[in-house]
């Protein structure tokens, strides 16, 4: 009769124990599913990214008509239309970035379309010069003990008021992360960071938003969600539908 019920105890206690077992695993596949959605979700916030983005995610390498451009020497790549050509050539404002280096210089499309500047500095920082008033000159350069980006006017802000560095406000970004600092020129222009010292400057002349482009931008070795990739590359290929 003892044995009976030390019997029955026991095998209460191991049903116990694999029930026990059971919940936590339902538990941590909970918790890991809600962390996943809200970093998902703050992706998809950071990025810009609508929430119904037409099923986009069942396509994993899809590009819609799009050929990727990549500089291994300057450690980036970006996407564009198919049918738009690609040509190194002379900036036509050579004293743009004068306190930096132009590396290369690209044209992406026709001319007045979307342009690529590969910019190089010696100080952590850019200084884009990007006409004549009221176009004033902009410096970004980053604050390695605050980790941030710091933004200064030089000769005055575009409302001609001098006034102190302050963190640069971040409102874009590319699909890959990077930050898209953005220019006062009159065209559309975004100044994106690979690093303090490596900037890509993409802007456009007048024939299409350079945006669209610019949000492509990815270091080398850097990681994109698909489904948000995706979703910018359709956005990109919708943008440019019809131009050359």
């Amino acid at each position: 009769m003892l044995r009976e019920i030390f019997m029955s105890r026991g095998t209460m206690k191991n049903n116990q124990g694999y029930f026990s077992a059971i919940t936590g695993i339902i538990l941590g596949f909970i918790i890991i599913s809600l962390f996943a959605f809200y970093v998902i979700g703050a992706r998809r916030y950071l990025l810009n990214i609508p929430a119904d983005t037409n099923s986009l995610s069942q396509y994993s390498n899809e590009t819609f008509g799009l050929k990727q451009y990549t500089d291994h020497d300057f450690g980036f790549s970006f996407w564009y239309p198919g049918n738009w050509e690609v040509k190194e050539g002379t900036p036509p404002n050579a004293a743009r970035f004068t306190k930096n280096k132009i590396v290369k210089y690209l044209r992406v499309g026709k001319e007045g379309m979307v342009y690529v500047f590969e910019v190089s500095s010696a100080n952590g920082g850019i200084t884009d010069y990007p006409g004549a008033a009221p176009f004033p000159p902009v410096n970004y350069y980053w604050d390695a003990a605050g980790k941030k980006w710091m933004v200064f006017w030089p000769e005055g802000n575009t409302a001609g008021q001098s006034a102190p560095a302050t963190a640069a406000a971040i409102k874009r970004k590319t699909m890959s992360g990077l930050p898209m600092l953005e220019s006062p020129s009159r065209f559309d222009t975004s100044i994106i960071p690979l690093g303090p010292d490596k900037f890509i400057v993409v802007s456009d002349g007048g024939g299409a938003v350079a945006d669209y482009l610019a949000r492509t931008v990815t270091p080398i070795g850097g990681s994109v969600y698909s489904p948000e990739q995706n979703a910018i590359l359709k956005k990109e290929a919708d943008a440019y539908a019809g131009q050359k």
